[in-house]
């Protein structure tokens, strides 16, 4: 209802403002991906003969699907570890000598935003007799290193440094600051960066279709990516739609382990920050 003189009330309006939004997820995502359960539950786009779940089993007893699900997996967990164990080394001069590494940072950025024919080039002059795998991984590490690193630098500035210098004053070394205190801070951060590379990797076939040349690479770098680029070349789009469900189904899993891992690994790095508080801190006044 209008207030009086032809007003609209705050939840009016509110619903107004979000009506654009609501139209666009309906028109955006809503519809297409109805679209998508219907071509995964039909035969073929000419004889649309309902076969249900049949298209999804067919793919699930794929080889090749299974070869591609197991290499992204594989490629995705190394390509986490190493980025963010990497992150990770080159944030440490920062907590245990104080200094800044945000120009580093910045300075490691600068391949993500090179076009991907440059990074390929330069991957293959400098480590083209390398495996296949580990050029890929090579390549994912060297174009987004630079983000995460950013994205630790901005997590230890914000740090509350009267919080850390009261723990120095307890008698904690840089050593003890970092395990109990800055790292646990830095957990929030490397969740934020662990999703952010798990969007960035399943954009990778466009670097490992130059690197290779085919949609056919190796077996040990064939991706899910590989896989639905085959059937959308051979116009078998019931196949590439139950791959896509298939597909979406697996970065929603990846994505809610990783925010599992990290909401469980903040609570164990609290309860260690308050043990670490009750015994090294009472120590040391």
């Amino acid at each position: 209802m209008r207030r009086k003189g032809g007003k609209l009330t705050f939840r009016q309006q509110m619903r107004l403002t979000a009506l654009p939004g609501m139209l666009g997820v309906g028109f955006l995502y809503l519809l297409p991906g109805c679209a998508l359960f219907y071509y995964a539950s039909i035969n073929n786009v000419f004889q649309k003969r309902f076969v249900g779940l049949e298209n999804l089993l067919d793919i699930l007893s794929n080889s090749y699907f299974l070869l591609a699900l197991k290499n992204t997996a594989v490629l995705l967990a190394a390509a986490l570890a190493l980025v963010l164990l990497l992150a990770i080394l080159l944030v440490l001069p920062n907590a245990f000598f104080g200094w800044r590494t945000e120009g580093v940072a910045i300075v490691l950025l600068i391949p993500l935003f090179t076009p991907s024919v440059i990074s390929v080039e330069l991957l293959q002059n400098v480590g083209g007799g390398l495996p296949s795998r580990w050029q890929l991984l090579l390549l994912f590490v060297w174009r987004n290193a630079g983000a995460i690193l950013l994205l630790l630098s901005v997590g230890m500035a914000r740090m509350e440094k009267d919080m850390l210098e009261a723990a120095r004053l307890d008698g904690a070394n840089r050593r003890q600051l970092f395990v109990y205190m800055q790292f646990p801070m830095l957990t929030l951060y490397i969740g934020v960066g662990a999703v952010f590379l798990v969007m960035q990797f399943f954009g990778i076939f466009r670097e490992a279709y130059l690197l290779f040349g085919t949609s056919f690479p190796p077996d040990e770098v064939y991706l899910l990516q590989h896989y639905m680029h085959n059937h959308f070349l051979r116009l078998n789009y019931p196949y590439l739609a139950a791959a896509a469900i298939l597909f979406t189904a697996f970065l929603v899993a990846v994505i809610w382990v990783v925010r599992v891992l990290t909401t469980r690994f903040i609570k164990y790095r609290h309860f260690i920050g308050c043990e670490y508080k009750m015994s090294e801190g009472g120590r040391g006044r």
